[in-house]
């Protein structure tokens, strides 16, 4: 399904962005797709989410989707000792790619309690919607 494919676009091209900017500073971060992998984790962390939505641009024979609202929650992980400062900046450099694809935020990224001291969490939702035919950061 188209959905399917252009979620993993986004996810490439935010991937492939971000860790160019960022692999010098962060030379061991890692992103990913699944919550949990079963592998030891590389820090920072940056996990993607691509949230539950809905279709949109429905049309008389409803046979397949024209359209879906893309909604994306980031969770950025680093260790203590890599500090609040370490996970601001790569969050907002994640922000800034998601930004440059057309989505618009709709809940800035903020540090996350986890009842765990040795790590800190910054939590950030983007949004837009994309069509059939949409491409995507071409």
């Amino acid at each position: 399904m188209w959905v399917n494919d252009a979620q993993n676009k986004i996810y490439t091209i935010v991937k492939y962005r971000a860790k160019k900017q960022l692999v010098n500073a962060f030379p061991n971060i890692e992103f990913t797709t699944n919550i949990e992998t079963g592998e030891p984790t590389s820090f920072p962390s940056v996990y993607i989410h691509f949230m539950p939505s809905a279709e949109m641009g429905g049309d008389v024979e409803n046979t397949g989707i024209n359209a879906f609202l893309c909604g994306v929650q980031v969770q950025v992980t680093v260790t203590e000792e890599m500090g609040e400062k370490s996970c601001q900046t790569v969050s907002w450099e994640v922000l800034s790619q998601f930004k440059a694809l057309g989505f618009g935020v709709i809940m800035m990224p903020e540090f996350i309690r986890t009842g765990n001291a040795d790590i800190r969490q910054m939590t950030f939702r983007v949004r837009r919607p994309i069509g059939a035919n949409n491409t995507i950061g071409g």
